[in-house]
């Protein structure tokens, strides 16, 4: 019977995050479920769930998708979805099948799994900003563009002036 295993011991059902294509000969079964995909227990299929489908309403057809797909990644072998943290955003082959979170790079910040650069007039110069101030905003008399690492990227004065901090940049 597909998605059980063991049948030494009897058939029993696959664990979660794991599946059977056939009868597996221990609990291992045949393998883990598929990155960016989660399995529930019994399962014949590595790729039984995306990790976007509701784990709630994971039978249903057609699939229902959680509020958020970016916020959720499923690495190899999942169970059940895991939340992005603040500061991390998720990447895989879609935004579905999300298998692993990284840091936020320098130049953004990442809420809720997904990374946006940091807005005109803020900079972003440490790793793992999480709001939308990143690191803070530019100094006095320099414009920031969208995704600045520095808090000096651009001067408002004209060039060869010794004073910018004088001007202001809208």
């Amino acid at each position: 019977q597909a998605g059980a295993c063991d049948p030494s011991v009897g058939a029993t059902k696959c664990p979660a995050g794991r599946f059977s294509y056939g009868q597996a000969k221990d609990s291992n079964c045949t393998g883990p479920c598929a990155p960016g995909h989660f399995c529930k227990e019994g399962s014949s299929d590595l790729y039984q769930y995306r990790c976007a489908d509701n784990p709630a309403l994971a039978a249903n057809v057609p699939r229902v998708l959680i509020s958020n797909p970016r916020s959720v990644f499923c690495p190899e072998g999942s169970t059940t979805p895991e939340t992005c943290k603040a500061g991390f955003f998720t990447e895989g082959v879609t935004a579905e099948t999300a298998d692993r979170e990284r840091e936020c790079p320098e130049n953004s910040f990442c809420k809720d799994g997904e990374r946006k650069l940091c807005p005109k007039g803020k900079f972003g110069n440490q790793k793992g900003n999480s709001v939308p101030t990143c690191s803070g905003d530019c100094l006095a008399g320099f414009y920031c563009p969208e995704g600045s690492r520095v808090n000096n990227k651009e001067t408002c004065a004209p060039i060869g002036d010794q004073n910018p901090h004088k001007y202001y940049c809208p």
